[in-house]
């Protein structure tokens, strides 16, 4: 578990991949909640599908 805790964090603080690249999966999208559901999340790949995550 610790080798995915150091893969995360350093993906996450940069250290693999450029600012750019960081900042591109940071940004989020609303999503629907569920088919016919007219409620939204805000959804992207490195964050985590629950809570106020926009920046």
């Amino acid at each position: 578990m610790e080798d995915l805790n150091r893969f995360y964090r350093a993906l996450l603080t940069g250290r693999l991949i450029g600012q750019a690249q960081l900042a591109e999966m940071r940004k989020t999208v609303p999503v629907a909640l569920g088919p016919g559901n007219t409620e939204t999340m805000n959804y992207g790949l490195a964050r985590p599908p629950w809570g106020d995550q926009e920046r």
